[in-house]
């Protein structure tokens, strides 16, 4: 059953002290769910002029281990916690975008390197005769372009041609729960 409870939160996870800089700043995400749509952006370090010290939306992506090594969680967060929220992140954001049907992304197909070598955030040319930069995802060539290239392959369960049009991912009602029960911001970012 879907839960049609739409609700906007905003949580603070802590402050980031790049090692160029002596002075921290606040690290946000804003987590929207609206009409069975889930959308996750964050902003390092928000200004009251609308820019921001750091990066600013799909940042998720940058916070790892070696990011943490200068990161102090807030108060209720802690590397478990945010842990679980990124793998929320990644899996369901834009969850009415996804490329994939059902079976795709069960098998990963979001997540196969073109490089095995490389991460798959890595983002330039990974094969002899790419023709143009991509992300490091087979789901981003096409077959003819890469022996193993998923864009646009159907599944063989039903049909789908990957990355032909977007597909509807519903989200769990506990992660939904999580999401809501996680604790509101200790501090006011500057575009509220």
């Amino acid at each position: 059953m879907e839960n049609n409870q739409d609700f906007t939160k905003v949580v603070r996870l802590g402050v980031q002290t790049p090692t160029w800089r002596k002075r921290g700043y606040d690290v946000y995400v804003q987590i929207k769910y609206k009409d069975s749509r889930l959308s996750i952006t964050g902003v390092e370090g928000p200004l009251a002029n609308g820019n921001a010290s750091g990066s600013c939306g799909q940042i998720g992506k940058s916070i790892d281990d070696k990011y943490l090594e200068t990161f102090t969680f807030a108060p209720d967060w802690d590397r478990d916690g945010l842990s679980c929220l990124l793998s929320i992140w990644d899996i369901y954001h834009l969850n009415d975008m996804q490329p994939g049907c059902a079976h795709q992304m069960a098998m990963g197909w979001n997540k196969k390197p073109i490089d095995p070598s490389k991460p798959t955030s890595a983002y330039g040319r990974h094969y002899p005769g790419q023709w143009q930069d991509t992300w490091n995802i087979l789901g981003w060539v096409y077959p003819g372009e890469h022996p193993n290239g998923l864009l646009t392959k159907p599944c063989q369960i039903c049909g789908h041609k990957y990355g032909a049009d977007w597909q509807y991912m519903p989200v769990p009602e506990d992660i939904l729960e999580w999401l809501r029960n996680l604790p509101d911001t200790d501090t006011t970012p500057a575009w509220i």
